[in-house]
């Protein structure tokens, strides 16, 4: 894998590709939210299982959907990775433990933010996939630190 930093936007030709630009921000970004945006099917959690990868996570990552949280560890390492796909609420993911996980340093991996706006306000690395053929895709990754 290419350790410089992806061309942005970063066109994808494979889900590969798609997951070596995961690993890269898991190697850099040990901490923080990350919010990933895109359509059904678009690469989300392939993104996410490449950036655990990238963390040295040996986890099997897969969409929390219908869990809506999942935590992968290994040692002092952890990745949380949630899917507000399903929540309709700022309040409801309190109770996830999204904000004592940032608290604690863990990188928080958060697909469809758009379902909690207000997670925009605070500091975060937002990724849009865009699919642009059936294997092709565009990442676009944008730093927000909100004053």
């Amino acid at each position: 894998m290419n350790r410089s930093r992806p061309q942005n936007p970063f066109l994808s030709d494979s889900p590969e590709a798609t997951l070596d630009h995961g690993k890269y921000f898991g190697a850099c970004q040990r901490s923080g939210l990350i919010l990933l945006e895109g359509e059904l099917g678009a690469g989300k959690t392939l993104w996410t299982r490449g950036f655990a990868e990238g963390m040295g996570l040996p986890a099997d990552v897969y969409s929390p959907t219908y869990t809506v949280l999942n935590v992968y560890r290994q040692a002092d390492l952890a990745l949380y990775h949630l899917d507000l796909y399903r929540l309709n609420c700022f309040e409801e993911i309190h109770d996830l433990g999204l904000f004592e996980a940032l608290d604690a340093g863990f990188p928080c991996v958060v697909e469809w933010p758009e379902r909690v706006p207000e997670l925009s306000a605070l500091p975060h690395l937002r990724v849009r996939i865009e699919a642009m053929g059936e294997q092709t895709r565009s990442l676009m990754v944008e730093e927000h630190c909100p004053s």
